[in-house]
């Protein structure tokens, strides 16, 4: 059927931070915001006419030393109204509304020895968790409190780490990056759990000449078997189709070869 809607939405989101400055370039940071995503067209179709709040906290430290850069960062963020819209298996529509709140640490850094070799780090854990996340089961009556449970297809730790060597005076380098990302609840029911995984990543870059680059990257060169997100239409308040459960596989290994050229 056919509906004409003209919903209107506004909201108005506000920042403040500081920064200050220690002895021997070392500093601390800090800053509240308040923001909204307002409803788009899915969550609009979906009955959804509300904004969701974010309010985001974050307190942390940096330095720089010789060979040293680092940031270490305590966060806070909070959402009071996610939508979740999902289309099962039968054709019926699970519509959820949630709020989340996720507290973490994160740590970026790049650690340089000499000129030509430096290794970047960064790493976040982190508990993603529902808060007020009630679900009414229509067929049954039956209210289930999902609070405190884990944010789907969010890991709790996710780590990259990347040594590059650049050489023939920076007009070449070649990369490897490690990656790493936790095991994730794939429902909201935290009944169905994807494993972690890792991913192995290489790539050379070289500057053939002032307007020439040449880049070979390869992909997941271990052949990782990781799953990215489970499958809406299974997954939700349902562990999937007896002993089979789809869901959306890492890609397999790969290599790509590319040119830029400028004129």
């Amino acid at each position: 059927a056919r509906r004409n809607s003209s919903p209107s939405f506004d909201h108005v989101g506000f920042s403040a931070g500081f920064n200050y400055e220690l002895p021997g370039q070392h500093a601390i940071f800090g800053h509240y915001t308040e923001a909204a995503k307002l409803p788009h067209f899915d969550d609009i179709r979906g009955g959804s006419l509300q904004d969701d709040e974010v309010t985001n906290v974050v307190l942390g430290y940096k330095t720089m030393l010789t060979n040293l850069s680092l940031f270490a960062t305590l966060f806070q963020t909070k959402f009071d109204n996610v939508f979740f819209n999902d289309v099962l298996a039968d054709g019926s529509t699970a519509r959820r509304n949630a709020a989340t709140r996720t507290r973490g640490l994160e740590i970026e850094g790049v650690y340089q020895p000499i000129e030509a070799f430096s290794v970047t780090l960064s790493l976040t854990q982190q508990e993603p968790e529902y808060q007020d996340f009630l679900v009414r089961n229509e067929q049954t009556g039956t209210t289930n409190d999902l609070s405190g449970n884990r944010i789907r297809r969010i890991p709790e730790t996710i780590a990259r780490l990347t040594p590059s060597y650049s050489f023939m005076g920076n007009r070449g380098q070649v990369y490897l990056t490690w990656s790493y990302y936790g095991e994730r609840p794939s429902n909201d029911e935290n009944t169905i759990e994807l494993p972690s995984y890792n991913k192995l990543d290489a790539g050379v870059i070289f500057d053939a000449t002032d307007r020439l680059r040449l880049q070979l990257t390869g992909e997941n060169l271990t052949d990782e078997v990781g799953l990215t997100e489970g499958n809406p239409r299974t997954d939700v308040g349902a562990g999937g189709i007896g002993s089979v459960y789809t869901a959306r596989p890492l890609f397999g290994r790969s290599v790509l070869a590319g040119g830029t050229l400028w004129f």
